[in-house]
């Protein structure tokens, strides 16, 4: 979402017991998945974890994982903070982990699918490195664990991590309505999805997890 600096700060958080929790999950809960979608390409070194996400583009009613309930206790707290400081709404497309790894890089890229540029992308680190550079436009900073930070992602922005451990990014894309010039681009990306097969392989997707469409509600 476009906004007034490459960065914005809003404030720490207590991510104690978050941490500890996606620590301790097996190397197998790491998924390549995301990464691989079609588009995806400069985070191509990523793996996530979902928790919510709209894999076939939509704007609308986030696909919900199983894996959701396992952090409901924290996510939900924290995810009402955010939205508290972000003055915004409360509706959340997309809640995940991403993992980047030692020596790995998340390519110079611009976000722009119309889902991505009305939506507030909010980073927390969980686990990082005084080696972990996240540059968007002309500014770069060196997100810290706790602290949230949201960003313009309409800028072109890349992640380095030159350290030796991993990172690990909590994110959720917070949604704006789409405005009225917004919906011709929209529904001709959704079309786009649907021809390209991505509708038909979210739909595996959600029937081989167990996944729901729904409101992330807090």
């Amino acid at each position: 979402m476009k906004q007034a600096t490459p960065f914005l700060p809003l404030g720490n958080c207590d991510i104690r017991e978050l941490k500890a929790r996606v620590c301790a999950e097996p190397e197998a809960a790491w998924t390549r998945a995301v990464a691989a979608q079609r588009g995806n390409w400069p985070h191509r070194d990523a793996r996530h974890i979902s928790l919510a996400n709209d894999l076939d583009g939509r704007h609308h009613h986030a696909t919900i994982f199983p894996k959701f309930a396992e952090y409901e206790d924290l996510i939900t707290p924290l995810l009402r903070l955010i939205a508290s400081r972000l003055d915004r709404g409360k509706k959340v497309l997309r809640v995940q982990f991403a993992w980047l790894g030692g020596g790995s890089t998340i390519a110079p890229h611009r976000d722009t699918s119309v889902t991505l540029l009305y939506s507030h992308r909010v980073h927390v680190p969980i686990v990082t490195n005084d080696q972990v550079v996240f540059e968007c436009g002309e500014e770069s900073v060196k997100m810290q664990e706790g602290e949230i930070w949201t960003f313009d992602n309409t800028l072109r922005h890349a992640v380095y991590n030159r350290g030796d451990g991993p990172r690990i990014h909590l994110i959720a894309d917070f949604a704006e309505p789409l405005p009225l010039r917004a919906w011709l681009p929209y529904m001709k990306h959704r079309f786009y999805r649907f021809r390209k097969g991505d509708t038909r392989a979210h739909r595996r997707l959600v029937r081989e997890t167990g996944a729901r469409p729904g409101i992330i509600e807090f």
